[in-house]
């Protein structure tokens, strides 16, 4: 099956059957289909306004050591949300993970993107929370990476709290708290990341470039999970995420 047809199908129907259409895919294709499904959504009025990192915490990448490095997603305007929001009720299950958040004042082009490059590009770190739709692709033991690059952040929100200026923020001393309705759900610190923040930024940028992307100034980065991922049970209100530096984000879960 021809790539046109994978970008067809998940363009109608993201949570569609797979089967037929991804063997043989490989990951690097797999990124240039979720680029293009992303690109027909933002024709369509959703536009694209960042990107997204999986696996790049020491655990996960034990759990997961044959996984991408990092699994990049990329995400749109009607999945990113302001701290104290109120997302509807229903949808699919949802797991809950506290990030850091990246604001880009710069854009980031090309295979030879550095740590360095990065920090530059970077105008302020922020709390996050990004809340995933469990689609496939993860799912079972041995998850099938190309169908999880290729699926990855097409459902789901990305919450950001209050902007702190770069220059004020300490990978090696921020740590966080997940909570649901008070009560505690997780905790982490950054420094557990196998990168620093402005690291994985950089390797998202490498990445999107073999795939004929870049990251554009104005966009947001999410930097892979620092709390471990946390199921958000039925009958929970509030998700919150408490940074010793960042501060606070939170968002409303309304009433079924």
């Amino acid at each position: 099956m021809s790539l046109d047809a994978l970008i067809a199908r998940l363009s109608e129907d993201s949570a569609a059957d797979l089967a037929g259409l991804i063997a043989g895919v490989t990951e690097a294709d797999a990124l240039k289909v979720q680029l293009a499904v992303k690109h027909r959504q933002a024709e369509r009025g959703d536009p694209i306004v960042g990107h997204q990192a999986s696996l790049t915490s020491t655990g996960s990448r034990q759990a997961f050591p044959d996984g991408p490095d990092p699994l990049v997603g990329t995400f749109l305007a009607s999945m990113l949300r302001p701290s104290g929001c109120v997302l509807p009720a229903g949808g699919p299950r949802l797991l809950a993970e506290l990030e850091v958040a990246v604001l880009l004042r710069g854009s980031l082009e090309g295979p030879e993107v550095t740590e360095a490059d990065a920090t530059a590009a970077i105008e302020a770190y922020a709390p996050a929370i990004e809340l995933v739709a469990l689609m496939g692709g993860l799912a079972g033991t041995t998850p099938h990476w190309p169908e999880a690059i290729a699926r990855q952040k097409l459902g789901g929100y990305v919450v950001v709290g209050a902007p702190v200026p770069a220059a004020r923020f300490d990978p090696a001393a921020e740590v966080c708290r997940l909570s649901f309705d008070g009560a505690a759900a997780g905790e982490g610190a950054v420094s557990g990341l196998t990168r620093t923040p402005a690291g994985v930024v950089a390797a998202i940028a490498r990445q999107l470039a073999e795939a004929g992307g870049s990251l554009r100034a104005g966009e947001t980065v999410i930097t892979g999970s620092v709390t471990p991922p946390a199921a958000v049970r039925p009958g929970v209100r509030r998700i919150a995420g408490a940074f010793t530096i960042l501060g606070a984000v939170e968002a409303e879960i309304a009433a079924g």
